[in-house]
């Protein structure tokens, strides 16, 4: 199909569809990605560099092994 007729490939995609949209699709100007909405509140000490700041909140989300406000206390695990 490919190099064929521009109008006869449109229809031929858009066979099963309703409306015009499907035949206009190609014609659309591309919008840029933008980033997903966040919030403002930023958290202490950028989680320490190891943490997930949740902008919404401001706090820390900090993984196994570190503790505190910004997770900048490591916290020793007991061996199991």
């Amino acid at each position: 199909l490919a190099g064929g007729d521009p109008r006869r490939l449109i229809r031929r995609r858009c066979r099963q569809t309703r409306g015009p949209w499907c035949g206009q699709f190609d014609r659309q100007t591309p919008e840029p990605p933008k980033p997903a909405p966040r919030g403002n509140k930023e958290c202490r000490n950028s989680c320490n560099g190891v943490g997930n700041c949740d902008y919404d909140t401001g706090m820390c989300h900090c993984p196994a092994g570190w503790t505190g406000e910004d997770c900048g206390k490591p916290e020793k695990r007991p061996c199991t």
